[in-house]
């Protein structure tokens, strides 16, 4: 019973964020108006990059060597976390991008990001799902509470709020692994970012192949656009996670499964994914137009739900190819997949706006199902 509650709270945990980010662009909108948070959003999605640049692999590496030597595991979360925090000086480049004070509070918020994220391993190894679970619930409030306080829209006070907030749950969590956190020292090692690499190569690229249209649509689009955009699109990752998040119980299990077996859960997963789209995309329907207001064109969601199929089909492929030791063609083709997202984003967009941007997630989508499904890369 014990083991059952680990898993249903790791799966809370691992889809809070992106509800309760996705729920507050929502309310941001409503708030302050899609322009306004537009503008936000274009902030935010560049703190996340560098954040992410930070921690890239930091988790399937970190989670490795614990396993691999338990009694070492403050020396390589120490190591680790010292040496990938002088990569957060790329966001120096902030400063030529927006304002000063605009830049020195979103380097402020990488760096509380950096730090929160940063304990994932830790959490995961130590099983810690529960207070990380709080912590995101009450991070969440707080930002709600300064939304309700403070009406008028400003940039610097948004981000000041979502500093609160990330310094709140960084202490909570860290407070839960007061044990390994009390031992930390800090121990800069080049050698931890070369043997990172690698999992960077694979979490980067297929990071880059799911977001790089986020990217163009804020340096091609208005404000305006934008936060329709992230709204939309946002609401269609999480319906294409719960791929993920289906097949999460059984991941370990497919590593020792056999060919027939493994093809009968692709079968399953495949048959309950039409249903789970359809219900999913009148779902975000009702939200975003009903409750957001965004009047997104009905052929987004026409594209959206279609876009979201491929993930329930090779899903379990991404698996196999990682029981089969296989991470270089999953490399190969996150990075095929990167670069035609990139090419009709760029090019649709100009044409069709929005609509160009969530066609060219929908062809990158196929592209990807396609490779897995015929092995095309030899």
């Amino acid at each position: 019973m014990k083991k059952y509650l680990k898993i249903i709270l790791n799966i809370f945990r691992s889809f809070s964020l992106p509800i309760f980010s996705f729920t507050l662009s929502i309310l941001g909108i409503r708030f302050f108006g899609k322009q306004n948070w537009g503008e936000f959003i274009f902030v935010l999605t560049i703190i996340n990059f560098f954040a992410f640049l930070g921690n890239f692999g930091n988790k399937d590496f970190l989670l490795r060597k614990y396993s691999n030597n338990p009694s070492n595991i403050v020396t390589y979360f120490s190591s680790s976390f010292s040496s990938r925090i002088f990569l957060l000086l790329a966001s120096l480049s902030l400063f030529f991008l927006v304002p000063n004070a605009i830049a020195l509070l979103s380097i402020l918020l990488i760096f509380l990001i950096y730090t929160y994220q940063s304990f994932d391993s830790l959490i995961i190894y130590q099983q810690k799902f529960l207070p990380q679970l709080i912590a995101e619930i009450i991070g969440f409030i707080i930002i709600v509470f300064w939304f309700l306080y403070d009406l008028n829209f400003e940039l610097s006070n948004l981000l000041f709020a979502y500093i609160i907030s990330y310094a709140f749950k960084m202490i909570y969590v860290s407070i839960s692994l007061k044990n390994e956190i009390r031992l930390f020292k800090f121990t800069f090692s080049i050698d931890e970012l070369k043997k990172s690499f690698p999992f960077f190569l694979i979490i980067f690229s297929g990071w880059m192949a799911s977001k790089i249209d986020v990217y163009i649509v804020n340096f091609k689009l208005s404000s305006e656009e934008i936060a329709e955009y992230q709204l939309g699109i946002s609401a269609f990752l999480m319906l294409q996670s719960l791929s993920y998040l289906i097949i999460l119980p059984f991941n370990k299990h497919i590593y020792r499964l056999q060919t027939k077996s493994i093809k009968r859960i692709k079968i399953k997963l495949g048959f309950i994914s039409i249903p789970i789209i359809v219900l999913g995309t009148f779902s975000i329907w009702i939200l975003l137009e009903k409750f957001a207001s965004i009047n997104l064109p009905p052929l987004f969601y026409f594209l959206g739900a279609f876009a979201s199929i491929p993930t329930f089909f090779f899903i379990v492929d991404i698996l196999v190819y990682y029981k089969d030791k296989k991470e270089n063609k999953i490399l190969i083709i996150n990075l095929i997949s990167t670069f035609i997202n990139f090419i009709f984003t760029y090019f649709l967009i100009s044409r069709f706006g929005i609509i160009g941007a969530i066609t060219s997630v929908l062809i990158t989508q196929y592209t990807i199902l396609i490779f897995y499904k015929f092995n095309l890369i030899k």
